[in-house]
């Protein structure tokens, strides 16, 4: 694969992160609060660790009935383009030529790629919704989401309570603070695999917003 685009796993980006850093950033601002309310670890372990199973499943749920319900209005637009095709095809052509134009094409070039077009039914419907609607039809798989995004809560909600097994509520939370800016900073530069961005800039985006919040 052409290193100029980035591997389709790419496209699962966004769930990481955000399911990432509100367990991250959620957990934190749990056991900093136990913390100060001067309890034990093991009071804050079972806390967090309820906490974690309780938005992992609200995250992963979340992600999948709001994707879900995207896809469904997704999928309702495209079947009424499709209806619109079928129904006032010279219309539709003529709707899309007039697209390419203010794209920059000239009006004989923008005819040849509509003719095209026109030729494959489902190859025009795809990009009549995604000139007129910004989607084709390719959505994420549902079941990855809801496992990416409930996984990737797990995974940033245990880097703030992992010190809590090991030191003292005091120690341990100046560790979780020190840890979790740690883990923003490497899964900014991991997500650059994707962005091609800078390493060091997309770290420091990452920890400053995990800061912010």
């Amino acid at each position: 694969m052409s290193k100029r685009h980035p591997k389709r796993e790419g496209g699962y980006v966004r769930e990481f992160i955000f399911g990432f850093n509100d367990g991250l950033v959620s957990t934190l601002a749990l056991v900093a609060g136990l913390t100060g309310a001067a309890l034990q670890s093991t009071t804050v372990i079972i806390a967090g660790l309820a906490a974690i199973i309780a938005g992992s499943i609200s995250m992963a749920l979340g992600a999948y009935i709001s994707s879900k319900s995207q896809k469904e209005v997704y999928l309702n637009e495209i079947e009424r383009e499709k209806e619109h095709i079928k129904k006032s095809p010279k219309t539709e052509l003529k709707e899309l030529c007039i697209l390419y134009q203010k794209k920059g094409f000239t009006k004989k070039e923008a005819e040849i790629i509509c003719k095209g077009l026109q030729r494959n039914k489902k190859r025009w419907l795809n990009v009549m919704s995604q000139e007129l609607f910004g989607f084709a039809e390719e959505f994420k798989d549902l079941k990855k989401i809801t496992i990416i995004m409930g996984l990737s809560f797990i995974l940033g909600a245990l880097i703030p309570l992992t010190p809590y097994f090991f030191f003292n509520v005091t120690n341990a939370l100046w560790i979780s603070i020190f840890a979790s800016a740690i883990g923003l900073f490497l899964i900014g530069i991991g997500k650059c695999k994707f962005t091609q961005r800078s390493p060091f800039k997309s770290g420091l985006e990452m920890l400053a917003v995990g800061a912010i919040a």
